[in-house]
């Protein structure tokens, strides 16, 4: 098998082809029936918990693969298959990609197509394969906007019915990982059983939580410094006798680029003695190029700041973002007065506190 660690900083653990399974790890057997999906290597990865992508490839001999390795916390994973090309036509020489949950245990795996596998050893999937059924089954026929609002229904559902459950865990973290503000989050996740709240997902998600409550309206505006084209640095949050919009974009970001024409009809409208523009992009540092052909084309003329680590920096960290387009304003006292601010809501709102 070849594994490979994708990470910065120091690693907590390594995947190795010498592991020894162990009560404290997992290995996952796999068998492909013989008239199934021709299938020549599949493909193991998911991130741990400091957000590194971990990868694990294996070939498949005589209809067989072993998976072995050792999970910081359970998980759910990304299985992709690579079929071999010359059993399946050129439109469907790409790999297919399912999706499942994995824990610390033996595990056996039956795969006939992507549609139809089976996997037993882990009550974690049974409990995840039941949950996703669900689902599918509350969601048929509903348009994307209900779906999304269904399936955090269903999440909240069972977490709430379910304080112990490892997936529940899981489910809080996808929940968390995609909110901006922390609602009815902290109270669902204060009913989760200790045991999970202690663990390294269980930190973190307390920790993202404390920060979305920390950064709202009515609170004071983080400050930093972040370069701009020209890698000269400048303070970000509040100027004051200024209101700020602060704004957080990426090149790659589609309802970004939007939400760019609105704020640079915004800009002409709005005195710049009274009202700051300032841009930060999270495009990481293999897309600075895109970066700064973007903000060109969309004529952002203002000052526009970029932190190449993307998601994972210290200003996107500070301000709670973990998706974008996501804007600020600050008033002249550093306090956020409004968030999230799109489309025409935009100028409604600076019209009413700029004078």
């Amino acid at each position: 098998m070849k594994k490979t660690i994708l990470f910065s900083g120091l690693a907590l653990f390594v995947l190795s082809s010498s592991f020894a399974q162990s009560s404290d790890g997992f290995q996952l057997d796999g068998v492909i029936h013989p008239n199934g999906y021709p299938v020549v290597k599949v493909i193991l990865s998911y991130h741990d918990t400091l957000g590194r992508k971990v990868s694990d490839t294996a070939s498949v001999v005589k209809g067989t693969f072993v998976f072995k390795g050792k999970l910081d916390e359970s998980k759910r994973v990304v299985f992709s298959m690579v079929p071999d090309t010359s059993r399946v036509p050129p439109k469907k020489r790409f790999p297919v990609i399912i999706g499942f949950a994995l824990e610390n245990k033996f595990m056996k795996m039956a795969l006939i197509d992507p549609a139809n596998f089976i996997i037993s050893g882990s009550s974690l999937h049974m409990e995840d394969r039941a949950f996703q059924q669900n689902i599918q089954l509350q969601t048929k026929g509903l348009s994307p906007a209900a779906t999304a609002s269904v399936i955090r229904q269903i999440k909240t559902s069972f977490i709430r019915d379910h304080p112990r459950s490892k997936l529940t865990l899981i489910l809080m973290d996808e929940l968390v990982s995609q909110a901006f503000v922390s609602g009815e989050l902290g109270e669902l996740w204060n009913n989760v059983d200790h045991s999970l709240q202690m663990g390294l997902t269980g930190r973190r998600i307390s920790e993202r939580l404390e920060q979305m409550v920390s950064v709202t309206i009515g609170s004071c505006a983080p400050s930093f410094l972040l370069p701009d084209q020209a890698g000269v640095e400048y303070p970000v949050g509040a100027i004051h006798g200024k209101y700020v919009l602060l704004h957080f974009w990426a090149s790659w970001c589609i309802p970004c680029r939007e939400e760019n024409e609105y704020l640079v009809r915004a800009r002409q409208q709005f005195d710049s003695a009274k009202i700051a523009f300032v841009g930060v992009s999270i495009d990481k540092s293999e897309y600075r190029e895109n970066w700064i052909a973007a903000k060109q084309k969309d004529r952002l003329e203002w000052l526009q700041l970029v932190d190449l680590r993307g998601i994972e920096g210290e200003s996107a960290k500070a301000f709670s973002v973990r998706g974008v387009p996501r804007n600020y304003l600050i008033d002249p006292n550093g306090i956020i007065v409004a968030m999230d601010l799109r489309g025409d809501q935009l100028k409604a709102t600076l019209l009413k506190f700029i004078k």
